[in-house]
């Protein structure tokens, strides 16, 4: 086989297959960390990169199952844009379509080498949070999360799903069990603790060790979604004025966003 007037060998092929793949999950990463960073530009180019990488792997080698990870997560979520976003992805070249990518999510799930778990993950979250299939994907949470008890977005998850459905104490025990240390490397990981077990307490009618939670949670030196910040200041609010504290609530209902 001749590539850019250079005989390659079979092994040689196979390792430009694979360099093009970590090239697409590196700048798949690279993309989301901008994006994050609300550098929607930076996001855009490493996100084109990522999409070009993994759309040759799979030119090249059909049966590289990991690529279609990355591929279908472009597809399922760029399909949940709002019209007018979703016609100017179009025209970068981000075609969305939920069906095909939940399919190739899938298909990484099954059959992938190096992301089969990631795959499970990411696909069980789409069905829990954007297609509404609990029942099923709690199940698939736990049977990970026995698997991986360390991972914390695991534990966070479960914590969410039973503070959501009233099973409160099982919210903290998952919640507690993500150690703090995560600050230095995913700090929205520690946000989301002290959030669900603050709202767990308030839910509890703990409005002491809800507030103090709260507070706990606005100290820490993380960047928090605009979300957050209205929210944490609604239940200040509220905690404030079922103690009196007039001026207090005022002040903080009145700052939401």
């Amino acid at each position: 086989e001749y590539k850019d007037n250079v005989f390659q060998s079979a092994d040689d092929s196979a390792r430009q297959v694979d360099a093009e793949f970590h090239l697409g999950v590196s700048y798949g990463l690279k993309a989301i960390n901008a994006v994050v960073d609300r550098n929607y530009f930076g996001g855009y180019w490493s996100g084109r990169k990522a999409k070009a990488y993994l759309e040759s792997v799979v030119e090249e080698a059909p049966n590289y199952n990991d690529a279609y990870l990355g591929l279908g997560i472009f597809h399922y979520y760029v399909d949940l844009l709002p019209g007018i976003l979703k016609f100017v992805a179009g025209i970068l070249g981000f075609d969305g379509d939920k069906a095909r990518g939940r399919n190739e999510v899938l298909l990484t799930s099954r059959s992938g080498r190096y992301f089969k778990v990631e795959a499970k993950l990411t696909y069980t979250i789409i069905r829990y949070f954007l297609e509404g299939e609990k029942q099923q994907s709690v199940k698939e949470f736990s049977e990970l999360h026995q698997k991986y008890p360390s991972n914390a977005a695991l534990s966070l998850i479960l914590g969410y799903h039973y503070r959501r459905f009233g099973y409160m104490k099982q919210c903290i025990n998952y919640c507690k069990s993500v150690p703090d240390s995560f600050i230095t490397i995913l700090p929205q990981i520690v946000d989301i603790k002290y959030y669900n077990l603050a709202v767990a307490h308030y839910d509890m009618n703990l409005f002491g060790e809800a507030d103090s939670l709260f507070s706990e949670l606005i100290q820490l030196p993380t960047r928090k979604s605009l979300y957050y910040q209205s929210a944490i200041k609604y239940y200040k609010g509220i905690l404030a004025a079922l103690s009196f504290r007039r001026e207090a609530a005022v002040y903080y209902l009145g700052n939401i966003f």
